[in-house]
């Protein structure tokens, strides 16, 4: 396990960097459908729920993980009225005193050439705000925590996340009634980095090598045919699904072989 992750790590940090690969690796057909299945990356303690729904499904996890019975009927609408789409949601408990108190984690992936600038802060700013005030979310003790992952972010995201006053990648905290709100811009620099040093112990205790080349011809075997284009998920999201754009198209079969 210690050696696939290495490996995996390699692989992807070189897909996103190389100045080439990263120029036809996709945001959500390529990168998303990889995550899903490695979860882990963002921190051991977090469990995928909701994969690629639209808030409205951030809501039903939310309830339902709180095991509140409420009919949600109607989507959860961003500021300005668009249904957002979210790429990953994970979820877990948080260990306190109050058996009842949840913590989610949130993550917006932008594809590899994506520099994040006031438009990216802004979607993920308003990801937080709809949940936030969204009146069906105020009677379960939660923790929220939202990250916009990128490969870089231009000089006004970096100065508005870098402040003494404030922990490095912080873009916006709330602490209301029941629920407690964070907003981060990470990169994936620092996961990787984080990944490699929760690992490290592991590898040196089991004389494990790896390097980029090896990664790499992993990452390619184990998910070649997402990469290639040609994914074919054993279960078919519903009777929309988003494009890279976000915006939706009718499902077609994925064609096989």
């Amino acid at each position: 396990m210690v050696a696939d992750r290495l490996n995996f790590i390699n692989g992807l940090e070189t897909m996103i960097f190389d100045k080439e690969l990263k120029q036809t690796f996709k945001e959500r057909s390529q990168l998303h459908r990889i995550l899903v299945n490695n979860t882990w990356i963002f921190g051991e303690e977090f469990a995928l729920t909701v994969d690629d729904r639209s808030l409205t499904e951030v809501l039903r996890a939310h309830l339902t993980a709180g095991m509140r019975k409420i009919l949600v009927d109607e989507p959860v609408k961003r500021i300005g009225g668009r249904q957002g789409i979210i790429d990953l949601m994970l979820s877990r408990r948080v260990p306190t005193i109050r058996e009842e108190e949840l913590a989610h984690l949130v993550v917006e992936l932008k594809a590899p050439t994506v520099v994040a600038g006031s438009k990216e802060t802004e979607q993920i700013r308003s990801y937080a705000f709809a949940v936030q005030e969204d009146q069906r979310f105020r009677c379960v003790p939660t923790r929220w925590s939202f990250w916009l992952v990128v490969n870089d972010m231009d000089e006004y995201v970096r100065k508005e996340t870098h402040m003494k006053e404030k922990p490095e990648g912080l873009l916006w905290e709330s602490d209301e009634l029941n629920i407690s709100t964070r907003v981060w811009v990470k990169t994936w620099a620092q996961i990787i980095h984080d990944c490699r040093v929760r690992l490290k112990i592991f590898q040196q205790a089991l004389n494990i090598t790896a390097d980029k080349d090896v990664g790499l011809e992993y990452l390619k075997k184990t998910y070649a045919r997402i990469l290639l284009g040609v994914d074919t998920a054993e279960t078919v999201p519903g009777p929309e699904q988003a494009t890279e754009s976000g915006e939706q198209t009718e499902v077609k079969t994925a064609a096989k072989g």
